[in-house]
């Protein structure tokens, strides 16, 4: 961190952004999801998606979407969660611009574990659009658990390695950039760097607690120096990205 004697300008106003948890991957071989490998995949005409993360099987229809977890370990499942366990997804539908589907979000407890885990079902819609070379590249996710909502927003993204010589696209989630603005130090003395300190990590929880990294620096307000922010305030990025944030500060 670069910290020098300066006042700050223009802090802003606190205000802390959060976004759902994404369920997360676990330890699990993915047996339970296998046997639903090829149910369903109807072979209707239409974009082809995703079906099964960190994968490079694109199908058209599919019973099951597996979204988020690295192909084998698997925690969120929806539609089908075993051969004979669970309804397929109900596409309302299919088209060259957008499909749009019903179905049962199963989110695994993981207690004690992944593998031992309860898999409990919620009422899911999923919503697919922006086609790239025939295949869906944007999809929305909305469920509601004990009455709060969530959604989570996916882009499909390739991967930077082949299996079976073939390409591997995962969906990975996107999220919405807040502006540092929003934020402001805790600490209310008078000591410049305890300032400066505490409103950095301010901004870095911020951004942490939407997916985001933040890169801050502090920058000679005498010299001239602008506030930037990149990407900027509103932008729509994948979790996982470093904003570089540069603040003028005055001695």
């Amino acid at each position: 961190m670069r910290v020098r004697h300066w006042f700050i300008a223009g802090l802003g106003a606190a205000l802390l952004l959060f976004a759902p948890a994404v369920a997360t991957a676990g330890p699990e071989e993915g047996a339970r999801t296998a046997a639903t490998a090829t149910a369903g995949e109807r072979t209707a005409g239409g974009p082809r998606m995703l079906a099964y993360n960190a994968s490079s099987r694109f199908v058209r229809r599919p019973a099951t979407v597996v979204p988020f977890g690295n192909g084998a370990a698997v925690s969120t499942v929806i539609g089908r969660l075993t051969a004979t366990e669970g309804d397929p997804i109900r596409w309302r539908r299919w088209s060259r611009t957008s499909a749009y589907g019903r179905g049962t979000m199963w989110f695994n407890d993981m207690d004690p574990s992944i593998a031992e885990g309860h898999w409990n079902g919620y009422a899911a819609t999923l919503y697919a659009h922006r086609v790239v070379q025939g295949r869906y590249t944007l999809m929305t996710l909305r469920t509601q658990i004990d009455g709060e909502a969530r959604t989570w927003n996916l882009r499909l993204v390739k991967l930077g390695f082949a299996s079976a010589g073939k390409s591997v696209y995962a969906w990975r989630t996107v999220v919405q950039v807040p502006s540092w603005r929003d934020f402001r130090s805790a600490y209310t003395g008078d000591d410049w760097v305890t300032i400066l300190e505490s409103l950095q990590e301010a901004i870095e929880i911020g951004f942490a607690d939407v997916g985001l990294i933040a890169d801050v620096e502090y920058l000679n307000g005498h010299a001239g120096a602008r506030a930037y922010q990149r990407p900027r305030a509103g932008a729509r990025v994948l979790q996982g990205t470093t904003v570089r944030i540069g603040i003028p500060v005055y001695d």
